[in-house]
């Protein structure tokens, strides 16, 4: 019985589930060679380390000091990651591993949104458009949090559109404790709150009466699924608030962003995106990806002009809401996986004029057959040409390198990126905010000093002090000429004097 229920469950589900099937694969291989390591992920990776390790969310590479408790960012996403540390041992591959399970969620509420919306054949081709993105390949394979507000904001999408639909409270209660859980991963998550928000006001405001069409019960599931994850987190930040103030303001006040300012230069960014992009891709055919993505979007944008239906609306509060706030808020573009978050939703949109079945005899139809086809094949060899680019990358050499120079046990200074690498067998610290008191602090022995070191300000006075003392009190020892990094250049080993 069990067996035969299982057999119904998979020819009912079998183009999703192979599907899914493809996206683990693919998005698994070479889980640790692309992209190359960066800052941001020893960063992440490191208080949840400390977490799984020692019991504290605490950020061991934080100038100044061991920092006991990490506020900087939200927790949810570095829980995650001490989960997968304590359940499968730390290391490259066990953190990306957590983007990947939450891409592969995002895959499968992309499919499920889609189908609930239309229906099936948008779900499916919303989907395989999704994994066959680079910028989706890129966000679901780094140690980042942006694929896990895409994710939690996806299903709180998926569970409000079934509370409107079907009036069932306890839908109310999911939506609102995903949508929770995707702002306690990063800021950004407030997109998706106020996208779910301005949706419930479109849908149950009835403006001619000033009435809000919620029910007493709706309404107290939703503050319940808001409440349960926020409560913990006030718990947190209460333990030390003075901290929590430093931390995460000034981690969010130093944001070199200005809202005016971006809306005005949004379209200049982002072509300064898609030219970086260009430059880092294959040229020709990225061309014509560009080309068919635009004939694409405007295709599914004339669809939902022309329909104006529920299922539109809904769609495109989604979509602009994230637009909108994207562009007010983020000022890098070249910052991709912040697109992450859009992406789930302008691949339903792209496929809409796909809903029902092609008929081969209209000109038209035949024309964005081919070049949905296209796209979705240029797209896969640009993923494909990525993994193969990055083929001999080997973030682990960097242990041997410095072994070479430095012995195990050591105190050392360098960039954020090698603390992955190194934390097993020396005493790691950030040089992002280092200065020459924090140098005696830690009782510095050793600095891995590179082109990093050197990019603010050459007239800090910081920088000044910091290269007067490598200068005066240090021993050049050695040189790593293959950071694995493309345009980093080498990597210079400055043992630091014997005081006398």
């Amino acid at each position: 019985m069990h067996l035969n229920n299982f057999k119904k469950f998979f020819i009912q589900n079998k183009e999703i589930i192979l599907l899914l099937s493809f996206f683990i694969i693919l998005y698994s291989f070479h889980l640790d060679k692309f992209p190359n390591v960066w800052g941001d992920e020893a960063w992440f990776s490191n208080p949840a380390y400390t977490l799984a390790t020692v019991g504290i969310l605490g950020t061991t590479m934080k100038a100044g000091g061991i920092a006991t408790y990490t506020y900087w960012q939200p927790p949810v996403y570095l829980l995650l990651l001490a989960g997968s540390f304590k359940l499968f041992g730390f290391g490259l591959i066990q953190a990306r591993m957590v983007s990947v399970a939450l891409g592969f969620l995002t895959v499968l509420f992309t499919y499920l949104l889609g189908k609930r919306l239309y229906n099936k054949r948008i779900g499916l081709l919303a989907s395989i458009i999704l994994i066959a993105n680079p910028l989706f390949f890129y966000a679901s394979r780094q140690v980042r949090m942006d694929i896990a507000v895409a994710c939690f904001t996806l299903i709180a999408v998926y569970f409000i559109l079934i509370a409107l639909t079907e009036s069932k409270p306890l839908f109310y209660f999911i939506s609102s404790f995903f949508a929770m859980l995707a702002l306690l991963s990063h800021p950004n998550g407030l997109m998706g709150i106020i996208a779910i928000i301005l949706i419930i006001l479109v849908y149950k405001v009835d403006l001619k009466d000033l009435k809000l069409n919620l029910k007493l019960k709706e309404i107290i599931f939703m503050i319940s699924g808001i409440i349960l994850p926020l409560v913990p987190y006030l718990y947190y930040i209460s333990l030390d608030f003075p901290e929590f103030k430093n931390q995460f303001m000034s981690n969010i006040g130093g944001s070199p962003s200005n809202i005016l300012i971006n809306l005005i230069t949004e379209p200049t960014r982002y072509l300064t995106l898609l030219a970086f992009l260009y430059t880092i891709n294959y040229p020709i055919s990225f061309d014509v990806m560009v080309i068919a993505g635009i004939i694409l979007t405007m295709s599914g944008l004339y669809y939902i002009l022309k329909e104006r239906g529920f299922q539109e609306k809904f769609l495109m509060i989604i979509l602009l809401t994230h637009i909108i706030l994207l562009a007010m808020i983020v000022v890098i573009k070249l910052n991709y996986w912040y697109l992450a978050m859009i992406l789930p939703y302008w691949s339903i949109l792209i496929v809409l004029p796909f809903k029902n079945k092609i008929k081969l005899k209209k000109l038209r139809t035949t024309f964005l057959k081919i070049t949905l086809v296209m796209f979705i094949i240029i797209n896969l060899f640009g993923i494909f040409l990525l993994i193969a680019n990055s083929t001999h990358y080997n973030y682990l050499q960097i242990e041997d390198e410095v072994q070479k120079y430095i012995p195990e046990g050591s105190v050392i200074v360098g960039d954020p990126t090698y603390w992955i690498a190194l934390h097993d067998n020396y005493v790691y610290y950030d040089h992002t905010g280092a200065n020459l008191t924090s140098f005696k602090e830690w009782n510095v022995e050793y600095l891995l000093y590179d082109d990093h070191w050197n990019t603010s300000d050459p007239t800090d006075i910081n920088q000044i002090a910091i290269k007067k003392f490598i200068e005066q009190n240090t021993t050049l020892i050695g040189v790593i000429p293959n950071r694995q990094d493309p345009g980093i250049g080498s990597m210079k080993v400055y043992k630091v004097n014997e005081k006398s």
